[in-house]
Parts: structure tokens; C-alpha cells; sequence
């Protein structure tokens, strides 16, 4: 089970930023290139990291020069960063998003869907791109623990979720029931704030790095 601090609180700041203006290239390359930074500084630890991707920068082309040019700096930082796309931006032109995203799981980025369950489409046309991991919105998962049929619909998109072979995280787990429910389920990651609120770097490394802590604060 995952905490939603692995989504560390300088990228998540980024990202409100980026979405408030609209599409700005240079704000995802500045939160790609901070993920980057904090892969190599956390390089003995066992973490992943999330990078919301925008519909347009599905459809930004340039896009891969630079995520290859991370690449060849560091080779196996893309093994621990999670890019996480909607239903909505990979349905707005599929082609593109579908080359994009070849393109990227090919560096071996894992690719997730966020927020499922809120969008128009379905796993049936999802499956088309590499996807490795669901997350599931949380609107389907809040309250499912009293809600017989909401309990039918979550348990069914979480079994749909592995036989397709994915990961499925589920979003927005706010008590105790909902997580003992998520759990005997089968969901293979958990985020939401009844394991953590968001927070800064700083007081995540704190908290959940092990070591190298002196390296840490020295770099960052």
C-alpha cells in the first residue's frame, strides 16, 4: 500500500500552477526535470514518482526530444517515475497520445490512467495504449463501504483493472473502512489522506527516506 506522499508536495504544487495557466511546456519540463533531480538524489530508495501529463502535452511532440534527452542523462531514473494521464486527454486525439506514449514506455516510464472512472471512455479503448496502472477516482471509492452497489461497481472495476495485468491504485481513501475495504478488495496501492496529507520535500525525507539524508539537504 502506497502513501499519496510519494507524490511529493513541490510537484503537486506545479502541477495546480500549470493547470491554472493553462498549458505551459516549460512548467512540465521545469516538474520533469525536478522529478529527475529527486530520483537521482533518492537513488538507494525504493520510491516512485507521479507527473501529471495535460492533454496537450499529449499532443506536443517536442515533448520526447526532451524526455530523451533525461534519458540518456539518466538512464534508470524513468523505472521509478509513474507518468499519470486522464481518460479525457488520451481520448482527445488517440492517435497522438498513442504514439506519444509508445514512445515513452519504450524509455520503461510506467503509465497510468488517473482519476478512471470519471471520463467517457472505457478499459475497451484504453487498452490500445501501454498502460501498466489504474487509479481509480475517487468518487467511486469514497462511501463504497456503505453502498452495496457502489461496493459491486469498485470491486469490479479493481478486478477489471488485473485482468487486463495493471496495477490499481485507489484514490481519495479518507478512513478506516474505506481502506479495510480497498484492501480486501484487492487494490494494489492506496492513496489518500487517511495514510498522509500531502507535504513538503523536506519533511518527507524526514519521515520516509532512509540514509543519505545529509546528501539530501545538502542538494535540494
Amino acid at each position: 500500500m502506497e502513501s499519496p506522499c510519494s507524490r511529493l508536495d513541490c510537484t503537486r504544487r506545479l502541477h495546480g500552477t500549470r493547470r491554472a495557466n493553462r498549458h505551459d511546456p516549460r512548467l512540465t519540463r521545469l516538474v520533469l526535470k525536478q522529478t529527475y533531480a529527486i530520483v537521482n538524489l533518492c537513488a538507494n530508495q525504493n520510491i516512485r514518482l507521479s507527473v501529471n501529463l495535460s492533454a496537450m502535452d499529449l499532443e506536443d511532440s517536442s515533448l520526447i526530444d526532451f524526455m530523451q534527452h533525461l534519458h540518456r542523462l539518466q538512464p534508470d531514473a524513468s523505472r521509478h517515475i509513474v507518468l499519470e494521464i486522464t481518460e479525457s486527454a488520451a481520448m482527445r486525439d488517440p492517435e497522438q497520445a498513442l504514439d506519444i506514449l509508445n514512445q515513452l514506455a519504450a524509455m520503461h516510464f510506467q503509465i497510468a490512467v488517473d482519476d478512471f472512472g470519471t471520463g467517457y471512455s472505457s478499459l475497451a479503448h484504453l487498452k490500445r495504449f501501454p498502460v501498466t496502472e489504474l487509479k481509480i477516482d475517487r468518487s467511486l471509492v469514497q462511501g463504497a463501504d456503505l453502498d452495496t452497489d457502489g461496493q459491486i461497481i469498485l470491486e469490479s472495476t479493481i478486478e477489471m483493472g488485473h485482468i487486463m495485468g495493471l496495477l490499481v491504485t485507489t484514490e481519495g481513501v479518507e478512513t478506516q473502512a474505506e481502506f479495510d475495504l480497498v484492501k480486501k478488495l484487492g487494490a494494489d496501492y492506496v492513496q489518500g489522506f487517511w495514510l498522509s496529507k500531502p507535504m513538503p520535500f523536506d519533511e518527507f525525507k524526514l519521515k520516509h527516506l532512509v540514509g543519505n539524508h545529509d546528501q539530501l539537504v545538502q542538494h535540494l
